[in-house]
C-alpha cells in the first residue's frame, strides 16, 4: 500500500511538472523576445521561435549555427569576457548572488544584416548548486538605437549652429546667475568659463537697466530688440539689442531667462551721425 501511494504521489508530481513545463514552453514559444538556453560550453539547448523574426533562420538552422556566425566578432568577445569573468573570478556562493548580466550583442541575420539587441543572461544551477548553463532573453533594440543615433545627430547639428552664432546666446537661472553662454561671448573679451556662474547684472553698465528689463519681461513674458548698455572685459561699454523670454520650468513655474544679445555699435554710430 505504501509503495502504491508513493508511486501515485510521484506520478502526480511528474504530471504537475510536465504541466508547468508545458505552460512555460507555450509562453517561450509565443513571446516576442527570444528566449534561449545554452550549456556550459555555450552550445544552444533551446531557442524560441521568435529567433526567425530576428535573424531569418529557422529554429533548426539557428540551433546548429556556430556562435561565431550568429554574433559579430565584437559581440562574441564581449560575451566570452563576461562569462569568463563570472566563472573564473567569482566563488560559487558569489555566483549564486550574481545578478543577471545585461549585454548589448549584435546578431548577424541570414541575409547579412546586423541587428542590435539587449540580452539578459542568467546562470542555470543544477540541484547540487553547480552552474551548468545559462538562460538568456534577447530583445531587438534597433528602434532604440536608431532613435539614439537621431538624437546624437540632432545634438551635433544644434551644437554646430550654437557654436557658429554671431549673436550671443545666453541663459540665466531665476537668480540671474549665468548658466549658458555661446562661444561668441569671446567678442566681448570674456570666455564662457569666466562668466558662467556669475551674476548677469555685473555686465550691465547701469544695473538699474536690469531692473527695468525684468519689469518688461514680467509684463509681457518676452522682449524684442530691447536696448541696454553692457561692458566688455576691459570695461568698454557696448550697446546691445536684447531679445529674450522667461524660461518656464517643467512644473509650470517661472524660471530664469534665455535670449540673445546683438552688438549694435555700428547702428548706434550711424544714428549718431544722422543726428549730428
Amino acid at each position: 500500500l505504501e509503495i502504491a501511494t508513493d508511486i501515485t504521489e510521484r506520478k502526480r508530481i511528474e504530471c504537475s511538472l510536465q504541466e508547468k513545463d508545458k505552460k512555460y514552453r507555450l509562453l517561450a514559444d509565443n513571446i516576442g523576445d527570444i528566449i534561449w538556453t545554452a550549456d556550459s560550453d555555450m552550445n544552444l539547448t533551446y531557442v524560441s521561435p521568435s529567433i526567425t523574426v530576428l535573424t531569418g533562420y529557422t529554429v533548426e538552422e539557428f540551433m546548429i549555427l556556430p556562435i561565431h556566425e550568429s554574433l559579430t566578432q565584437e559581440s562574441l568577445s564581449r560575451l566570452i569576457r563576461s562569462r569568463e569573468f563570472s566563472m573564473q573570478t567569482l566563488h560559487l556562493e558569489d555566483l549564486k548572488r550574481l545578478p543577471p548580466m545585461v549585454l548589448e550583442l549584435d546578431y548577424r541575420t541570414k541575409d547579412g544584416r546586423i541587428v542590435p539587441t539587449e540580452t539578459t543572461i542568467s546562470l542555470i544551477f543544477s540541484e547540487n548548486g553547480i552552474p551548468h548553463g545559462v538562460v538568456g532573453v534577447t530583445r531587438d533594440i534597433t528602434a532604440r538605437k536608431e532613435a539614439e543615433t537621431a538624437i546624437r545627430e540632432n545634438e551635433r547639428r544644434y551644437r554646430e549652429i550654437f557654436e557658429s552664432l554671431e549673436d550671443l546666446y545666453y541663459e540665466t537661472d531665476e537668480n540671474g546667475i549665468i548658466t549658458v553662454l555661446s562661444p561668441s561671448v569671446r567678442l566681448s573679451g570674456w570666455t564662457a568659463e569666466e562668466l558662467i556662474g556669475t551674476p548677469v547684472q555685473d555686465l550691465y553698465v547701469y544695473p538699474e537697466d536690469r531692473i527695468l528689463l525684468l519689469s518688461e519681461l514680467s509684463k509681457n513674458g518676452f522682449v524684442k530688440d530691447y536696448e541696454v548698455l553692457l561692458k566688455k572685459k576691459d570695461g568698454t561699454p557696448i550697446p546691445v539689442s536684447l531679445s529674450g523670454s522667461i524660461i518656464e520650468n517643467p512644473d509650470g513655474t517661472k524660471g530664469g531667462l534665455r535670449g540673445s544679445f546683438r552688438d549694435i555699435t555700428e547702428r548706434k554710430q550711424a544714428e549718431q551721425k544722422l543726428i549730428s
